[in-house]
């Protein structure tokens, strides 16, 4: 089995503890609940992950199966933010890909959550997997 080892940037983890991450060619990637529990895998996280073929019944969605986590330095030092910090940006992003024919403003998104219209604005600045775009209509 070939094995790869790739940058990939978790997406999004799952009720089911499981995780989906993209590498840098867009490529999508699944992380089973066993990787993500053990290794504290939140959305966001840029990770070095050992990757092979996925399933063949998976793999037109869904290329690659992490087998193998290590978690860089400097996402260790993240540990320092809040855990309400990856919640509430896991929330926002589960929310976005809801309906993704809907645009939200910041005020939406904060009163939908019922969190701080601040707070979401930062987090959302801060996410590099979420892009925003000036709409103009009448």
């Amino acid at each position: 089995m070939l094995t790869e080892v790739k940058e990939v940037i978790i997406e999004e983890t799952t009720y089911s503890d499981s995780a989906f991450g993209v590498t840098e060619e867009g490529d999508g990637v699944f992380f089973n609940a066993r990787i993500v529990q053990r290794m504290g895998l939140k959305g966001g996280q840029t990770v070095q992950a050992y990757l092979v073929p996925n399933f063949p019944d998976k793999r037109d969605s869904i290329p690659w199966r992490a087998m193998r986590v290590e978690v860089t330095h400097e996402q260790e030092n993240l540990s320092h933010r809040p855990r309400w910090v990856g919640e509430l940006g896991d929330k926002i992003r589960r929310l976005l890909k809801e309906d993704i024919s809907v645009m939200w403003t910041v005020t939406e998104i904060a009163e939908e959550l019922e969190e701080d219209e601040e707070v979401v604005a930062k987090l959302l600045a801060e996410d590099k997997s979420i892009m925003s775009t000036t709409v103009y209509f009448m």
